[in-house]
């Protein structure tokens, strides 16, 4: 699956760096790729945040299907 969030990230499971089944955020300009635990700045005004955080914050700037939504959470409610 792939959800596109913020500009130029991406919430992916069919990326080389997932594994198991788990989501991976990738900037799509950049190719960095950042799991759920991995701290990173995704804007100059939203200051560094875990990666977790900064899709939860993302994924409340838009409209998601319920579908999208449990993907997002199996991202977000990772610890690894």
């Amino acid at each position: 699956m792939r959800v596109k969030l913020k500009s130029n990230y991406v919430l992916i499971d069919e990326h080389s760096s997932t594994s198991h089944g788990q989501p991976v955020l990738v900037n799509e300009t950049t190719g960095e790729v950042f799991r759920p635990m991995d701290i990173f700045e995704p804007s100059a005004s939203w200051g560094t945040l875990l990666a977790r955080a900064a899709v939860k914050k993302m994924a409340r700037l838009m409209a998601c299907t319920q579908e999208e939504r449990q993907f997002i959470e199996t991202f977000t409610k990772a610890n690894i």
